[in-house]
Parts: structure tokens; C-alpha cells; sequence
């Protein structure tokens, strides 16, 4: 499957272009505050859920279970934390770690850039 030259530029693919769009998108709307990497794939990870096979779904249910949709879905996970890197080397989130834990904050549009 192709890829567009400016992905190509930035080094990503469709999936990791999706979710810059929509992390990016979702700290745009929520300016005032900064989110975890783990909160930001807690939000979407009930999205995930329906890419889950019932074996898989039920197996996330389990209270003893440390696992989310992005342990069953790892091309997912790699897109996710890939955006995350991405959208900060281009300048449109700004990663900061406090006492060890890395947060995102909203700088700018991904208009222009993608």
C-alpha cells in the first residue's frame, strides 16, 4: 500500500497518521490540561474493543486480567506510540516528565503539517 510523500517525510504510516489526528484532536479540545501516554490510551481504548475477537473480550473482562485492546492489537500500539513521538518531534504536543511520568499538552494544529 502506498504511502503520501509528507508521510513518508515524517516517517509514518495511514494508521499512525489516524491517531496524530485524533490524539492531537483530543488535546486541542481539552487545552488546559495535560494527559499520560496511559490516560491517552484509556481514552481510546473501548474504541478497540470492537476490533476484539469474543475470546479476547472476555479475557480483558476478567478483573484479574492486566491487559487492554492494545495488548490483543499490538500494530495498534506501535501506531499509537509512534504518533505520540512523532506529533512532539514536529512540534505539535510538548512532552514534559514530571516525577517520572511523561505528560502531553496541546501546542498546535496538525494543519500544515500533514
Amino acid at each position: 500500500m502506498p504511502i503520501t510523500r509528507k508521510q513518508f517525510a515524517i516517517g509514518i504510516d495511514p494508521k499512525t497518521e489516524e491517531w496524530m489526528r485524533k490524539i492531537n484532536g483530543f488535546l486541542a479540545e481539552r487545552k488546559d490540561e495535560a494527559f499520560t501516554g496511559e490516560e491517552l490510551r484509556e481514552h481510546y481504548e473501548p474504541t478497540l474493543v470492537e476490533l476484539l475477537s469474543d475470546t479476547e473480550r472476555k479475557i480483558i473482562q476478567q478483573p484479574s486480567v492486566q491487559a487492554d485492546a492494545f495488548h490483543f492489537l499490538p500494530d495498534e500500539r506501535f501506531a499509537f506510540d509512534l504518533a505520540l513521538e512523532k506529533l512532539e518531534e514536529l512540534k505539535v504536543t510538548v512532552k514534559h516528565i514530571i516525577r517520572g511520568t511523561e505528560y502531553y499538552v496541546y501546542r498546535r494544529s496538525l494543519e500544515g503539517v500533514l
